[in-house]
């Protein structure tokens, strides 16, 4: 049984899929799993977290990914914290070692707080077993935001509740995770009837942070307000908060819906809010800047973006990394076709926009019902979006420059197949640049024998599935014919009691990484990350002879290289 589970283990750290048929596998475990989370570490790997569903609540596992694709933990992630809670992922945060902070809030207490794990870049935990929390005062502490600083450290937003007051804080932490400022910085306070709910927080580009939230009071008001944090923990707008808008009522008669509102920094400590209101049966999108100082300038109300009595739904809002921002809506263009369309559009400081008309997504003649996007970090944006054709649900991808102008075909790339049934209900992807003008994303698939599963899948630059752009084919000698015997050459010996020699050869020089894991995936030693030259071997003493007798198995990644072989270990 033992073998088994092994050879399980060396297929699922495969590298990134070139095939949109068969993206690359996180965790299928076959239980309900959601709210993944990605982000970029120090050295290139991403970190994924998601929580998976327990007999009373979610567990949160995660998983380090290398730039290759390449799973570097425990097969199906690290547990993070695995009590009888809800346990929800809400912000990873990448530390200066290639490793991260996982926060997210719990009710183990009886009342929900909010915890910390540290992971490193072998993804064991720095903290004990499920966490610490992340304040020495016990508190009715939710609804966490978290960005990096930028320095290993951590700015987080919080909500707090009395009986009768919500209360939004800040605080800082430093790059061991403790807290930066003496008190806490209080953003609002106000009372509960107002139903504030932070909805989305940016850095300013100085070490601090903006912060948006919204209060509702039903079938009264709808307020946005907005307030900006220093690197030490200073109120910097005033005191009251800057109104982003007021729109009253904001509800359709006869529904319950309630306005959206989205986020962007303009890199000049300002700060972009789009937002939607509901109202009489239409359907309005507006965009606001509030600037360095705390000013609106697109008027009381902001810029009316699109105003239609038809479906129609702000989808993303995304920085270019130039003072500028990306909006995003769907529509339906007539009241008789039940198609929409998706279209993107860049704007300015002042509300107007850059482009003589809004660039359509998909084309017209394609149904779409989900569409997201990233920066490419040179100014442009790579969409996503689903679409559904005879049955068969599909993810392509499109890359737009800052003029609009497509770099891939018109139609888009295929970039996954969603297998689930029904179509994309837990599908809910999220993205992230993979930091060389692609991107990447993780998703949860059901494929027909309904096993949930975590995938991920990568798209570089140039539109190319699983090829990281600086990570050429392999050279060809052109003075051979032959193909160079690559990989694991021999492990001697084996078996062994516990001292061991490992010899292999790689197709392309770079870092190359060995890693030891035992019987159950867990990784008891990595004797071995350096640069190496290809077609030269390489040769490495390990030493095991502090673990018990078992069978082993050591893994080779690198460029181009992943290769997984056992050894068995005698006292």
């Amino acid at each position: 049984m033992i073998l088994i589970l092994i050879l399980d283990v060396v297929v699922i750290h495969a590298q990134w899929s070139t095939d949109p048929w068969k993206s690359t596998i996180i965790s299928n475990t076959g239980i309900n799993q959601s709210n993944q989370i990605l982000a970029n570490l120090v050295g290139g790997s991403i970190l994924v977290a998601w929580s998976k569903d327990n007999s009373n609540g979610y567990d949160i596992y995660a998983q380090g990914v290398d730039r290759n694709g390449v799973a570097l933990w425990k097969i199906n992630g690290v547990e993070v914290c695995v009590l009888k809670s809800n346990n929800v992922p809400s912000a990873v945060i990448p530390d200066t070692i290639e490793g991260a902070f996982i926060f997210w809030s719990d009710t183990r207490t009886g009342v929900s707080d909010i915890y910390m794990q540290r992971l490193d870049k072998y993804g064991l935990p720095h903290f004990v077993k499920n966490g610490i929390p992340v304040f020495d005062s016990a508190a009715h502490r939710d609804y966490l935001r978290a960005i990096p600083d930028g320095a290993g450290g951590t700015m987080i937003v919080w909500q707090e509740y009395t009986r009768t007051l919500r209360t939004i804080r800040a605080q800082h932490l430093n790059a061991d995770g403790r807290v930066l400022w003496a008190q806490s910085s209080v953003i609002a306070v106000r009372d509960v009837l107002s139903q504030a709910a932070v909805t989305g927080m940016v850095d300013d580009g100085s070490g601090g942070l903006i912060v948006c939230w919204r209060e509702a009071v039903p079938n009264r008001y709808h307020k946005f307000y907005a307030q900006r944090i220093d690197s030490i923990g200073r109120i910097r707008w005033d005191s009251s908060s800057v109104t982003v808008s007021n729109l009253d009522v904001g509800i359709v008669e006869g529904t319950n819906e309630f306005q959206l509102v989205e986020m962007a920094k303009d890199e000049t400590y300002g700060a972009y809010f789009a937002f939607q209101e509901v109202r009489k049966g239409r359907r309005r999108i507006y965009l606001q800047h509030v600037d360095s100082s705390g000013t609106i300038t697109l008027g009381n109300y902001g810029r009316l973006i699109s105003d239609t009595n038809l479906l129609c739904t702000l989808t993303d809002v995304v920085a270019n990394g130039r003072g500028q921002v990306f909006l995003s809506w769907w529509f339906q263009p007539n009241a008789v076709d039940s198609k929409i369309q998706s279209v993107l559009q860049l704007f300015g400081k002042d509300g107007s926009g850059l482009w003589p008309e809004p660039v359509i997504l998909p084309p017209v003649s394609t149904a779409t019902s989900y569409v997201r996007y990233v920066s490419d970090d040179s100014g442009g944006v790579i969409a996503f979006w689903l679409q559904v054709q005879d049955g068969q649900a599909k993810v392509y991808s499109q890359r737009f420059n800052s003029d609009g102008s497509r770099r891939w075909e018109e139609e888009g790339r295929f970039f996954a197949a969603i297998q689930q049934n029904p179509l994309y209900f837990f599908f809910l992807p999220q993205i992230i640049s993979d930091g060389s003008h692609g991107a990447v994303m993780a998703y949860v698939d059901v494929p027909g024998s309904q096993k949930k599963e975590l995938r991920i899948q990568h798209i570089n630059e140039d539109g190319v599935l699983g090829v990281p752009k600086n990570s050429p084919p392999p050279p060809v000698d052109s003075d051979s014919t032959e193909s160079p015997i690559v990989g694991i050459r021999s492990i001697s010996p084996n078996p062994s009691t516990g001292i061991l020699d490992l010899e292999f050869v790689v197709p392309v020089r770079g870092t190359v990484t060995v890693t030891v894991y035992n019987a159950i995936g867990e990784v008891v030693a990595v004797p071995f990350q350096e640069f190496v030259q290809r077609d030269i071997a390489t040769t490495i003493s390990i030493d095991l002879s502090a673990q018990s007798s078992g069978a082993f198995f050591c893994r080779l990644t690198g460029p181009y290289i992943n290769e997984s072989k056992m050894f068995i270990v005698q006292h």
